[in-house]
């Protein structure tokens, strides 16, 4: 499938050349001449998730059939043969933590999310294996309840996003089987890295209905916006709180990442690939979102939803 123009166009609005410099500090075969930016593959990279897929496969039959994403990813001569992309993979999963922190650093830096009002809710992901097997070939995806779906072998990734913006700030992947309270703790932590004061109010529905959670919060003086869980005792009851209306951003930021960037597209195994998949889909959709604000789009919540 061609890849939409106004995407390769929007991609020019953000330059990763940093990149290169701080791969160099981590290569590992120093000596051995390389030709290709690691700039250039990273955005290729996000190019390639922004139009639906994950492979690095399909990614180079892109590049050999589109000039304009040589040009905009800066691929001077030849493409990468697969062999390259394969040596490649492995850098690009150390730097998809690195690479997601500073993609919500920038777009906090241009005003894009403050960070006061967050919401955090969890989506499933299907691994890349056959549950039905006796021994899956990804033993570590878990069965799970999906609220659409039902069972689900897989994964869960769990994400706090900006309720006004809807953007995703931290995430935390998990086996299916985890329940979303206990993922609360590590993700609100990896938020912590780049909002601290910044945040106002938590949102999120009735899983999150937790003493120690809410005894968090109320500790760093955060307003807790979050629905209670009868627990079979009593009926559950959302919060009167009218900001308890956002948290539907939650769900929109998780449909965006499958619908558009490819987040259950997964075709790697384990729960440290998974993660790293998951970071580079999220990783697109505000790598999108930015280059359409610096392009002078006032709607950039739409444009991201650019087919």
């Amino acid at each position: 499938m061609e890849t939409n123009a106004n995407l390769i166009k929007l991609a020019e609005a953000l330059d990763l050349s940093f990149l290169n410099d701080l791969f160099k500090k981590k290569r590992s075969t120093a000596g051995r001449r390389d030709e290709y930016k690691m700039s250039s593959i990273v955005k290729s990279a996000l190019i390639n998730y922004a139009d639906g897929d994950s492979e690095m496969s399909v990614l180079r039959r892109k590049l050999l059939n589109s000039p304009s994403i040589r040009r905009v990813c800066k691929f001077n001569g030849k493409v990468p043969s697969e062999s390259t992309f394969s040596r490649k993979r492995p850098i690009i999963f150390l730097l998809a933590n690195f690479i997601f922190n500073w993609l919500v650093k920038t777009a906090k830096e241009l005003g894009l999310t403050k960070g006061n009002k967050i919401v955090q809710d969890s989506t499933d992901v299907e691994a890349w294996s056959n549950p039905k097997k006796k021994n899956p070939s990804d033993p570590s995806a878990t069965w799970g309840h999906s609220t659409t779906k039902g069972m689900v072998f897989g994964y869960k990734a769990h994400i706090i996003s900006d309720a006004e913006a809807d953007l995703p700030l931290a995430l935390t992947v998990l086996p299916a089987n985890e329940h979303d309270s206990v993922a609360f703790f590590p993700t609100f932590k990896k938020l912590q890295e780049n909002f601290t004061y910044e945040v106002k109010k938590f949102i999120a529905d009735s899983a999150y209905d937790d003493a120690g959670i809410r005894q968090f919060l109320r500790d760093r003086f955060i307003d807790d916006c979050i629905a209670r869980n009868g627990r079979g005792h009593y009926e559950s009851e959302k919060p009167k709180d009218e900001d308890y209306n956002k948290r539907p951003a939650a769900e929109r930021v998780n449909s965006r990442g499958k619908m558009l960037f490819a987040l259950d597209k997964l075709k790697v195994r384990g729960i440290v690939n998974s993660t790293v998949h998951i970071m580079l889909s999220l990783s697109s959709l505000l790598f999108f979102a930015i280059c359409a604000f610096k392009s002078g789009i006032k709607n950039w919540r739409s444009i991201v939803e650019f087919r």
